[in-house]
């Protein structure tokens, strides 16, 4: 275990990330994000999230074509 655990709430998230809490409630309902829930409480690793938005990023187009460009180039 991560010996400096740190866990946000919410509201701390909400303000984090900048989404409404509802909008989090949402995402925790469909578990379309990762939390942990002690007893009532629902809480989030940073980790977790830090993942969770990596995996959300989406490149632009223009990176894309750039990287499409670079392949054949390369073969």
């Amino acid at each position: 275990m991560e010996n400096n655990l740190k866990l946000f709430t919410v509201r701390e998230l909400s303000e984090i990330i900048r989404l409404k809490k509802s909008s989090i409630y949402s995402l925790v309902y469909r578990k379309a994000i990762p939390y942990v829930k002690i007893g009532s409480k629902i809480l989030f690793k940073l980790s977790d999230i830090e993942k969770f938005i990596e995996q959300n990023t989406h490149e632009s187009l223009k990176d894309q074509l750039e990287k499409i460009n670079t392949n054949r180039k390369i073969k």
